[in-house]
């Protein structure tokens, strides 16, 4: 939109009230209501997560963003204080103006936040394994013998201690493995791409039920 319009716009704005300021409020968009309900909460829980999404941060490069780039240098060896720093950034990043009247889309910083700032359940999972464990759901060299043993948990889970079953497992529970194991690979592979946001229900039955541990 050139100065001209917006000159125009503004004049249009004194007559009705509005005007230049409240036009901008109106039409001002910010990083934060772009990935609402998605980020990972500052509690100490979420410790873990920012650990993770420090890593990540750290191995790629930074160039672009300044302050991502020194927090990567100056951190590089404290991942602990790291973590805390790249929370700090989000937290700052989403009172950033993500469109307005005024301006183009901020991309660039959107896909930096949506980076770093919100982790899928895929790479909390990811985080989770050991030895060698494997997460299910990629669809890539799988077959039945991977899925057998999660899915002949289904049928007595412990839904009061490991999570609510969805309902789309729960009709597995007097299946045969040999003819429905793709339906749990089918929820696994669709959890993946969820914000990990808290420990509910789906975290804790993908925690169970999408990695194979033997």
């Amino acid at each position: 939109m050139t100065w001209k319009v917006i000159a125009g716009l503004g004049a249009v704005g004194t007559t009705s009230g509005i005007g230049i300021g409240g036009l901008y409020l109106y039409t001002k968009d910010s990083i934060g209501n772009q990935v609402k309900g998605r980020v990972l909460g500052t509690e100490s829980k979420f410790n873990d997560s920012w650990k993770f999404k420090f890593k990540q941060m750290k191995e790629e490069s930074q160039v672009e963003f300044p302050e991502l780039e020194n927090i990567k240098t100056q951190y590089s060896d404290n991942e602990e204080k790291g973590a805390e720093a790249l929370k700090d950034w989000c937290s700052k990043s989403y009172s950033h103006v993500y469109k307005s009247v005024f301006s183009y889309k901020n991309n660039s910083r959107l896909k930096k936040v949506e980076k770093y700032c919100i982790q899928s359940l895929q790479e909390k999972l990811t985080s989770l394994l050991t030895g060698n464990h494997k997460l299910l759901g990629n669809e890539t060299n799988e077959s039945q013998s991977d899925y057998s043993t999660n899915f002949n948990k289904i049928q007595n889970y412990d839904e009061a201690n490991k999570g609510k079953l969805p309902a789309e497992l729960k009709g597995l529970k007097s299946a045969e493995v040999s003819t429905k194991w793709v339906e749990l690979q089918n929820w696994c592979k669709k959890i993946r791409s969820i914000p990990f946001t808290e420990e509910g229900d789906t975290f804790k039955v993908g925690k169970e039920l999408c990695i194979k541990t033997n």
